[in-house]
């Protein structure tokens, strides 16, 4: 109790140079210690007094502590469950993790940098539901602690040569959040984001800006440009057909039906068919379609 005691002098110090003002006593990990420990910590919170030192009405003490098998989704934590009399003594509250409320802390800056990696913090808006999962026991699974850690990782790594980075990257996340969504948050970080307006307009050939891209992101990227198709861009539309040539065979059968239920363009390529970009898009749709049911 040497800690405590200390603690306590300072904590009188500051009641007497404030007198009237509340002042917390955050004791965290309370059930990290034994029951002796527990103990003696919960002597402290009903007598309010250490040794001779008697702390004063200003402080107030609050307990901290992970969850214990006692308790819902109580995760994989080493701790000691309190006993009967604390938890009589004690009003317990559960804490929860709010997405708003982390974001908008995680968006903070501290010396003009964001607390948190916006790679992380836009992860997070697309997967809401992973900031705090339930724990699996056995399992490394994310907290808001785990993403901070993450994001300091993240900072870490890209001083890093790009090659050596890209090598451990993944196992690094999944280090701190487990192996699905580390490996996942990886391969976006290492995903280059492409718009179809980029494609588009880029003097980069499009196989050379699709081809780290996964297929989910190409077929994004046709129904992308099914958002403006009409009226026709004859000047981009070859890039639209190199774009569905990089497709796989499946991949082309899903843009194709998309497209397909698109009557408007299908009248618009018709019209264009002199058009040798039109008549090339035309002909490949025609393919596709006869791949799709079956009779190519």
């Amino acid at each position: 109790m040497i800690i405590s005691f200390q603690v306590s002098v300072t904590l009188l110090k500051e009641a007497e140079a404030r007198p009237g003002q509340p002042i917390i006593w955050f004791l965290d990990e309370f059930n990290r210690g034994n029951a002796a420990v527990q103990s003696e910590l919960m002597n402290l919170v009903l007598q309010r007094q250490i040794h001779t030192l008697t702390l004063p009405e200003e402080v107030h003490i609050i307990l901290a502590q992970n969850p214990d098998p006692t308790m819902d989704a109580a995760g994989d934590y080493a701790v000691t469950p309190s006993d009967a009399a604390v938890r009589d003594r004690t009003v317990r509250l559960k804490m929860r993790a709010n997405l708003t409320d982390w974001l908008t802390w995680a968006e903070g800056e501290v010396d003009g940098t964001p607390r948190v990696q916006p790679v992380v913090v836009d992860y997070l808006r697309e997967h809401p539901n992973l900031l705090a999962p339930a724990p699996v026991v056995g399992q490394i699974t994310p907290t808001p602690r785990s993403w901070e850690r993450a994001s300091r990782n993240l900072t870490s790594l890209r001083k890093l040569p790009a090659a050596q980075s890209r090598v451990v990257l993944a196992d690094v996340l999944a280090g701190d959040l487990g192996e699905e969504v580390g490996v996942d948050l990886a391969q976006v970080i290492l995903t280059p984001a492409v718009g179809i307006e980029e494609l588009l307009s880029a003097p980069s050939p499009v196989t050379e800006m699709v081809a780290p891209l996964p297929e989910s992101n190409r077929l994004d990227l046709v129904n992308q440009w099914l958002g403006q198709a009409v009226p026709l861009d004859l000047a981009t539309l070859p890039r639209v057909v190199t774009l569905l040539k990089s497709l796989s065979a499946d991949g082309q059968v899903a843009a194709g039906y998309q497209i397909g239920k698109r009557a408007d363009l299908l009248a618009a390529l018709y019209q264009a068919r002199d058009d040798k970009a039109a008549r090339a898009m035309y002909e490949l749709l025609a393919e596709i379609a006869k791949r799709g049911t079956g009779n190519g």
